[in-house]
């Protein structure tokens, strides 16, 4: 059984995951909101470009999972911002450009969802696998940033630590959509 699932968004459905991303970087701004996830950058531009690839990555799992984006876009829209780390589907979905990259976890995150990691640029997108999070605080290996703050003293924010789940440890996407509640 093959892990991972190949996804190729048109260029519109790429397009509407940058514009929802920039809208949705753009309330966080307004509304004075720390990013959610803990990332620490001393750029800002780097904070806009993880909204806009998250919801490209979200897009990606819509149209793997055939789920109705532009309801989730109006809701989402409704409601401010996110739902305690859910994203589309009932699901949080993770982005890294890195084919190889990991799912990282925080310790905050709830454990009664799941987690799907995308990763990959531009329209073309990898659904690398998916896990419980309360399976992947139990597997994933905990990790500080302590090195990393030494070498940037002067980031604006400090990198919450945080469970990092190998592909290896991901369960293939095939079976999450049996899984997913209220589908089928």
């Amino acid at each position: 059984m093959t892990r991972h699932v190949d996804i190729t968004l048109t260029w519109a459905e790429f397009f509407e995951g940058v514009l929802e991303g920039a809208k949705r970087h753009c309330r966080m701004l307004r509304n004075n909101i720390a990013h959610t996830n803990g990332k620490s950058s001393d750029r800002p531009e780097k904070e806009w470009d993880d909204h806009i690839e998250g919801t490209i990555a979200e897009r990606a799992w819509a149209k793997y999972a055939d789920l109705d984006w532009d309801a989730y876009c109006e809701e989402s829209m409704a409601r401010g911002l996110h739902d305690g780390g859910v994203d589309i589907g009932g699901v949080s979905v993770r982005h890294t450009w890195k084919l190889d990259g990991r799912l990282l976890v925080q310790k905050t995150d709830r454990e009664d969802i799941q987690a799907v990691l995308v990763t990959g640029t531009g329209p073309h997108r990898r659904l690398a696998g998916w896990i419980w999070v309360e399976e992947a605080k139990r597997v994933g290996r905990w990790r500080t940033y302590e090195k990393w703050e030494k070498q940037h003293p002067n980031a604006r924010r400090k990198r919450r630590p945080c469970f990092w789940i190998e592909p290896d440890q991901l369960r293939p996407m095939e079976e999450i959509l049996d899984s997913l509640p209220g589908r089928w």
